[in-house]
């Protein structure tokens, strides 16, 4: 009798499953981004030389403040572990069943989310802001529009200095 009910159980729960998917699926269309934004696309890629890490507090100011790129990739590498979490539960369920197989890169997914973002995040400006939630978008822009400025090939060569507009 309880095997019965298991496969009720599993088949109302996999019905379940599939209904959530179909669900999930029509709250987040698929819309090609040129539906959005018309001709203001632009294929060719952006040099990002720049990063910010938004980090909710519990204050009402909007905080931004530099961080040295190391720290910061230390910090995304924590929050890579962190979405990662189930990933080495499972493999340790994995290791147990199979003890003699190992995933290298599993094992070292740490030390390698750590060591990529260090070397992508190397000599750029990097900032944390600290905001309060709900975010008040406004204020985030001006708070962060100064840091955004463009740099131009030409305006570096000037140390950072932009040219006096005629």
């Amino acid at each position: 009798m309880i095997a019965g009910e298991r496969t009720r159980s599993s088949l109302v729960f996999r019905s379940l499953q599939r209904a959530s998917a179909a669900v999930e699926n029509r709250l987040r269309p698929n819309v090609a981004p040129s539906a959005i934004f018309g001709e203001r696309i632009r294929s060719a890629g952006a040099q990002v030389d720049k990063v910010f890490l938004f980090v909710n507090h519990e204050d009402h100011r909007i905080e931004v403040e530099p961080i040295a790129p190391f720290e910061l990739a230390r910090r995304l590498a924590f929050l890579v572990q962190h979405e990662l979490t189930p990933l080495p539960q499972h493999y340790a369920v994995y290791r147990f069943a199979f003890p003699c197989r190992r995933n290298e890169f599993i094992e070292s997914a740490a030390e390698y989310s750590f060591g990529m973002l260090a070397r992508a995040l190397n000599e750029k400006e990097t900032y944390v802001v600290r905001l309060p939630y709900p975010h008040l978008f406004p204020e985030l822009y001006q708070a962060i529009r100064p840091l955004c400025k463009l740099v131009t090939a030409e305006t570096a060569e000037r140390g950072g200095v932009e040219s006096p507009k005629p």
